[in-house]
């Protein structure tokens, strides 16, 4: 049987591929690799100069042409023909929620009827964190997507992207599954995790993203750290270079 894996990461996508190659999972896999929990939604290549914003500012390397590229390779992998069912991955986390109504949202608006499947992997923050063999038992529990759900979630991704919302939220027991908070939503916890003395930018990130309940965007939460720099809520001892490079401290320290 052919198949189309596709995952918003591609830290999944290459496990997917390794099982692909050891031939406990059969097809092929795609990926945007993008973090569709931040940012607008309504132009998708367009996302590659976004995430370039976040990157010039970091002072880590940033390709928008080959971002740009990622996209629309997985664009065309998700409109061809050439496979016989879509099987779309994902764990408990805002992006992978939303990546799923955007597969949906690209299926129906282009009238594909490809046989249309959700992978669930439960209990694990992100598809790469689940050990490779127990991502390949997954296989059997693949969950049929009808052409009702797969309207009604392409309606949703809609809904998403008319928001135009920094950041999304999705929370599967509430009503409405989807919150926007303000891009402050972060930020007493990077105070948290600062310290009188000087700490390394990554060590503070690396602390929040573990003390979130699901993967942050390490770009997007030193943006936060340079706006609280900016605000005199926190010192910072070469902000304007990249991450690795920047030390934290609060007000208070000396030196």
């Amino acid at each position: 049987m052919s198949e189309l894996h596709v995952t918003a990461s591609v830290s999944a996508e290459a496990i997917l591929a390794l099982l692909i190659q050891q031939r406990q999972i059969s097809g092929q896999v795609a990926t945007p690799d993008d973090d569709l929990s931040i940012g607008p939604l309504d132009d998708l290549p367009g996302r590659a100069p976004f995430w370039a914003g976040y990157y010039d500012r970091a002072g880590e390397p940033w390709s928008v042409s080959a971002a740009h590229a990622c996209w629309q390779r997985f664009l065309q992998s998700l409109h061809a023909h050439h496979s016989s069912r879509l099987l779309v991955w994902g764990a408990d986390n805002t992006c992978d929620a939303v990546f799923l109504r955007l597969v949906c949202h690209q299926l129906s608006r282009a009238g594909h009827d490809i046989p249309l499947f959700a992978i669930d992997v439960p209990g694990h923050r992100a598809v790469a964190s689940c050990p490779p063999a127990q991502l390949a038992a997954y296989i059997d529990e693949a969950r049929t997507i009808s052409a009702e759900m797969r309207d009604s979630l392409a309606d949703e991704f809609d809904r998403l992207a008319a928001h135009r919302a920094l950041l999304r939220r999705y929370r599967p027991r509430c009503q409405p599954a989807f919150e926007f908070p303000g891009p402050d939503i972060f930020d007493a916890l990077l105070l948290k995790r600062s310290a009188p003395e000087w700490r390394p930018a990554l060590r503070i990130i690396g602390d929040v993203q573990g003390a979130w309940p699901e993967p942050v965007n390490s770009e997007f939460l030193y943006s936060r750290l340079r706006w609280l720099v900016a605000q005199g809520q926190l010192q910072g001892r070469g902000i304007d270079n990249a991450m690795r490079a920047c030390y934290i401290a609060l007000p208070a320290a000396s030196g």
